[in-house]
C-alpha cells in the first residue's frame, strides 16, 4: 500500500509511517520506528507533516506520548489537494500560455539568412526557388543573366530546375523579365496553367535579380563577384511579394 499512499501525495517515509501506526492501533515514536523501519528523526518529521494534514493525531498520557491515525477517510483530503492544485495549475497555464506562445513565435519569426559565394550560391537560390510547391515571383534580366553563364552551365541550371519544377507539381510562376527569357527553349512555349510572363518595356542593365517564394525571398546576382542569398522570413516575404504583385499590376 506504500506505493498508493505515495500516489496520494505523501512521502516514502510518511506512507511508511502512517501504515506503521494504523497496524500498531497506538504507539510511541520508538515503536512506530521500528515497526516502518524508519529511523527516529526521521519518523518524528513525518509524524509533524502527517499530524499538519490531519492523518495522525497526538495522544498524551502522563508523560508517554503516543500518535494515532485518524480515520482513513481523511485521505481524500489528499485527493482534494491535488485536484487544487491541478486546477491552479491548469489557471496557471491558460494565463502564461499566450506570453509562451508568443515567445516561441519571436524565436521562430526571427529572420534566417543562408549566403553563398560563386556561382554555386546562384545555383541554390534558383534550385530551392524551383523546389517550392508554391506559387513564385521572379523579377530580373534575363538577357544579362543568360550573358554571364555559359551554355554547358546553363544546360545543367536548366535541366536540374526543370526537373525540380516536375517534382513539386510545377505550381504557377509569375515572371517579371526581358526579352531574353524566350531565348530559353523551356520559355518558348506559353503555358498559362503553370506560368505567366510579363515583359518589361525596357531591358535591365543589371545582373542581379529576385525572387520570392513561401517564407522565402531569394537574392542573387552574377555580376563578378557571383553570390545567392535567401530570407527566411513570413514578414519579409509578404512585404516582397506586395511590392512585385503592384508592379505586376502596373504592366500590361
Amino acid at each position: 500500500m506504500d506505493r498508493e499512499l505515495i500516489n496520494l501525495g505523501l512521502s516514502p517515509s510518511e506512507a511508511k509511517v502512517y501504515l506503521a501506526i494504523l497496524r500498531l492501533g497506538q504507539a510511541s515514536v520508538t515503536k512506530i520506528s521500528e515497526q516502518a523501519n524508519v529511523k527516529r528523526p526521521t519518523t518524528y518529521l513525518a509524524l509533524e507533516d502527517l499530524m499538519r494534514q490531519g492523518l495522525v493525531s497526538e495522544v498524551r498520557k502522563g508523560k508517554i506520548m503516543t500518535f494515532k491515525v485518524e480515520s482513513p477517510n481523511r485521505l481524500s483530503r489528499l485527493t482534494r489537494k491535488m485536484r487544487r492544485k491541478v486546477i491552479t495549475a491548469e489557471l496557471g497555464l491558460e494565463e502564461v500560455l499566450p506570453n509562451l506562445k508568443a515567445l516561441q513565435k519571436r524565436i521562430l519569426t526571427v529572420p534566417q539568412v543562408i549566403f553563398h559565394e560563386g556561382k554555386i550560391g546562384v545555383r541554390h537560390v534558383l534550385e530551392d526557388l524551383t523546389a517550392s510547391t508554391e506559387t513564385w515571383y521572379f523579377f530580373g534580366s534575363s538577357e544579362e543573366i543568360i550573358k554571364k553563364m555559359s551554355s554547358q552551365e546553363l544546360d545543367e541550371l536548366l535541366s536540374e530546375t526543370g526537373f525540380l519544377r516536375e517534382q513539386a507539381g510545377r505550381p504557377k510562376a509569375c515572371i517579371i523579365t526581358d526579352k531574353g527569357i524566350f531565348s530559353l527553349k523551356p520559355f518558348q512555349n506559353k503555358k498559362i496553367e503553370v506560368r505567366e510572363i510579363k515583359v518589361l518595356t525596357q531591358p535591365i542593365k543589371n545582373t542581379a535579380a529576385f525572387c520570392v517564394y513561401g517564407n522565402r525571398v531569394g537574392i542573387f546576382s552574377v555580376s563578378e563577384s557571383p553570390f545567392g542569398a535567401i530570407i527566411e522570413s513570413e514578414e519579409t516575404a509578404d512585404l516582397v511579394r506586395t511590392m512585385f504583385k503592384i508592379i505586376w499590376d502596373s504592366l500590361k
